[in-house]
């Protein structure tokens, strides 16, 4: 019997889908489970976003503390050569994080900001994603460069420290990336501030926070720049807490 009526309701489904078609004919339970499953999925992928970006900010953080050079943004032969592989999977980790992080920022400020400061957000993150994947292209290949010209094995000492002194002067092809990708990140986090701002969908110390620490970076040199950085990376770890525990119809700002 059971049989008889699964069979008689099959052939009732296919005279309605020859009368009418899919797209006008479904079940009504159809709708509502997909509108589970989207709220589901979207509530899982904004998770991903946030557990990406406290990660990315976490290791860039740590890369900063760390990090195996002795002084900021001095790249010569002598700084290089003691600790070249340590500097080379530095720059390795923390140049994958950082464009990792420029990402994941950008789409969670999209994800905050889809109401109030939508546009700024849009443009804020283009910006940021072009630069902070510019930053890392050029970081790492100045890196890769110094670990090979410091291998005397492939060049002496004196050959390797003309390349290297030539590189550190050598704006267009080897400083400009990374130059370029820092004034872009720069820029794409202060219009992203200024959207979390005008989307009130998260309190409004936090983009102000950010925009202080973004300014003091032009502040500061050497190890307390590094402090003030590793600042910056704390606070992207709270907006990807706040992203985190929200439902995604909560961040529409």
């Amino acid at each position: 019997m059971l049989l008889l009526a699964a069979l008689r309701n099959v052939r009732i489904d296919n005279v309605l889908l020859r009368r009418f078609p899919m797209s006008t004919y479904a079940p009504a339970l159809a709708a509502s489970d997909h509108n589970v499953f989207s709220a589901a999925g979207g509530r899982g992928r904004t998770r991903i976003v946030a557990a990406t970006l406290a990660i990315s900010a976490a290791v860039v953080a740590t890369v900063l503390l760390l990090r195996p050079w002795q002084v900021r943004n001095s790249f010569t032969y002598a700084d290089i050569a003691p600790v070249r592989d340590a500097i080379w999977t530095a720059m390795f980790i923390d140049a994958f994080a950082f464009a990792t992080l420029a990402i994941t920022l950008a789409l969670s400020v999209a994800l905050f900001a889809r109401g109030r400061g939508a546009r700024l957000a849009n443009i804020g993150a283009f910006i940021t994603v072009a630069g902070g994947v510019l930053f890392a292209m050029g970081a790492f290949a100045f890196v890769a460069l110094g670990w090979l010209v410091t291998d005397t094995a492939v060049l002496p000492a004196a050959d390797g420290t003309r390349v290297l002194d030539a590189a550190m002067t050598e704006m267009t092809h080897v400083a400009l990336p990374q130059a370029l990708g820092f004034l872009l990140y720069t820029l794409g986090t202060l219009i992203l501030a200024a959207a979390l701002f005008r989307s009130r969908a998260v309190p409004r110390w936090l983009p102000i926070a950010i925009i202080a620490a973004t300014v003091l970076q032009f502040v500061f040199h050497d190890r307390v720049l590094d402090f003030v950085q590793v600042g910056a990376m704390v606070l992207w770890i709270v907006l990807a807490g706040f992203l985190f525990v929200r439902e995604p119809a909560e961040a529409t700002g």
